[in-house]
């Protein structure tokens, strides 16, 4: 006996067999069953989805001859199933398309059905069919015998006539899921008695693009070429395509910047004959599920990455990895037309690899070392409390002779005493910058900047407007559980966000609204910024950094001392006088 492949060997031969399209099946179903069958129906989908299989078990249920239609079993159902059943008419409209064809066929209908009930005419591919085809069949279409059933199939039915359309009930098949094509081919190894590699079965999965009859097909090449062990390598080795663990290694060598080990597999991918756009594909969806799992930590969202690879890959921000996806997504569209798709792929990596975020990760802090000298003590933030000296001078002529005249001496204008002083600032020392960076994690700061995005909508509540105004421009980057370093470009704007009366706003709004939790923060420019990059990774070298401690500035919770004039205007007009700057 001959062969049979795969895809025909487990063709379904009832409804209750057949994988996926469920409202499809329930619908049919429901139909013979009320005898509410239509005279014309139009299945539509991609290829490989089950229309000529259903088209097949539809025929056999309208002449079915057991209650439980189609039973698979009754002579008539067995007669389909073998070819040799003389009422179902089986047409291939991509090789009889003309006219005299379908005029043939309508010569026929009228005729009664030999053997079943129902004469059911299956035209695959109808949108081949031509304009004069068509219109030879409309009439026959919209009003055939009582006997007569017409099944179209196609993968196209932007091509059909609409008014051939609107003559049959339609019904859209959709790809299948890769959990349904998983458990089938699963099933398939497991009857014929093959051994596999688990990650073989996802792999085949996507590579079907959704088909079962391609999926099916797929594996059967694999049997062939590995007999009955299937390990992951032999469909790597046929298909050309990289594994997910390769991909994870190679997404996180251009998050790296790693060029050399970039060129080396680019070039190990070229000489293994790769498909650079299936690869292409590949990250895009490795991409995106890194994307949903930044943003939901739910695996079960993910299409191509499980819990195992999801921890091999390093941290990617979601806005670098929308990013990549944006270069990959412009070149897959791209490789057809290019002479080389192997170069234009290195090249979209090489843009991918200096693509740079401001939200990048704190880790990145690594990377900004130069070969400069570092001087002691370049970025030098001190708290500096001058208190007024006292000289205790005895006047003879004064009858009290514990007078006390203070003797002031003169204070810079730099070291202003800022402990009472509303319009001070808060002030960090440099261990207290790198403390909060020692305790800095990206979930903290992902967290953050999704937050961070939404705080211009509070500019139209009257009680937060100073404080989104003075955060305006500003970036968290790093953030500790209780503290940021905030982030501007200009050091005007930083220094005006670090007094001490600004930062009880900001304060008050983040507890109150915005976080509706304390936060300690310090504002820098982007040049102090990567002073202190450079200051925290020499520390780190050196294993000097602070331990990590309670975050919180010395000098911010102060108890504001009124001006006289408020005080003045306030006895005279009340204590309910509020001030307004």
């Amino acid at each position: 006996m001959a062969y049979k492949t795969l895809y025909r060997l487990y063709r379904p031969q009832t409804f209750d067999e057949v994988v996926g399209q469920k409202y499809v099946i329930q619908t049919l179903k429901n139909s013979i069953k009320e005898n509410h069958v239509a005279h014309a129906y139009l299945f539509t989908g991609p290829r490989g989805t089950g229309k000529t299989t259903i088209a097949k078990l539809l025929a056999k249920a309208l002449n079915c001859t057991d209650e439980n239609k189609p039973c698979g079993k009754c002579p008539n159902c067995q007669a389909i199933k073998n070819g040799t059943f003389p009422d179902v008419i089986e047409m291939d409209a991509a090789s009889n398309n003309g006219v005299d064809e379908v005029r043939d066929l309508i010569d026929k209908i009228r005729y009664a059905p030999i053997q079943g009930k129902y004469k059911v005419y299956i035209i695959d591919e109808v949108h081949m069919m031509s304009t004069s085809a068509f219109n030879a069949l409309l009439k026959t279409l919209e009003e055939p015998p009582a006997h007569v059933v017409f099944i179209l199939a196609t993968t196209d039915p932007q091509k059909v006539l609409p008014t051939i359309v609107s003559r049959c009930q339609r019904f859209d098949f959709t790809s299948l899921s890769m959990d349904d094509i998983i458990n089938h081919l699963r099933f398939v190894l497991n009857n014929e008695g093959i051994s596999y590699d688990e990650e073989v079965l996802p792999l085949i999965a996507s590579l079907s693009n959704g088909g079962m009859r391609d999926a099916l097909g797929i594996l059967d090449q694999v049997i062939a070429y590995a007999g009955k062990n299937i390990q992951l390598h032999h469909v790597e080795e046929i298909y050309g395509v990289v594994s997910i663990s390769e991909a994870i290694n190679f997404i996180n060598n251009v998050s790296n910047q790693n060029y050399q080990q970039i060129i080396n597999d680019i070039k190990k991918f070229d000489q293994k004959g790769i498909d650079i756009q299936r690869f292409n594909n590949d990250l895009i969806d490795i991409l995106k599920d890194i994307v949903i799992y930044n943003k939901t930590k739910n695996i079960s969202l993910m299409n191509r990455l499980d819990k195992f690879s999801i921890d091999k890959i390093e941290i990617i921000s979601s806005k670098k990895a929308l990013k990549y996806i944006d270069e990959l997504v412009e070149a897959s569209s791209i490789y057809r037309q290019v002479k080389s798709p192997i170069a234009y792929f290195e090249v979209t990596i090489l843009k991918m690899c200096n693509i740079e975020t401001k939200d990048d990760e704190v880790k990145e802090i690594q990377h900004v070392v130069k070969e400069e000298k570092v001087q002691e003590n370049k970025v030098e933030i001190k708290t500096q409390i001058i208190e007024e000296p006292i000289e205790i001078i005895q006047n003879e002529s004064d009858e009290s002779a514990n007078y006390i005249e203070p003797v002031k001496e003169p204070i810079k204008e730099e070291k202003k005493t800022v402990t009472h002083e509303v319009n001070g600032s808060v002030e960090f020392s440099l261990d207290e910058i790198l403390n909060i960076l020692v305790q800095a994690n990206k979930e903290n700061k992902l967290k953050m900047l999704s937050k961070w995005e939404t705080l211009r909508k509070y500019k139209l509540q009257p009680k937060y407007q100073k404080a989104v105004s003075l955060l305006d421009g500003g970036s968290p980057i790093a953030v500790a559980d209780d503290g940021i370093i905030l982030s501007f470009s200009s050091k005007a704007q930083a220094e005006l966000v670090n007094q001490i009366k600004n930062q009880n706003i900001i304060m008050t709004f983040f507890k109150e609204e915005f976080l509706q939790k304390e936060y300690y923060f310090y504002a820098v420019s982007d040049d102090e910024f990567k002073q202190i990059k450079i200051e925290f990774v020499t520390r780190q070298k050196t294993n000097t950094l602070p331990p990590p401690h309670k975050i919180c500035p010395p000098n911010l919770m102060v108890e504001e001392k009124e001006d006289e004039d408020v005080l003045n205007l306030k006895k005279f007009f009340g204590d309910d006088l509020e001030v307004v700057d």
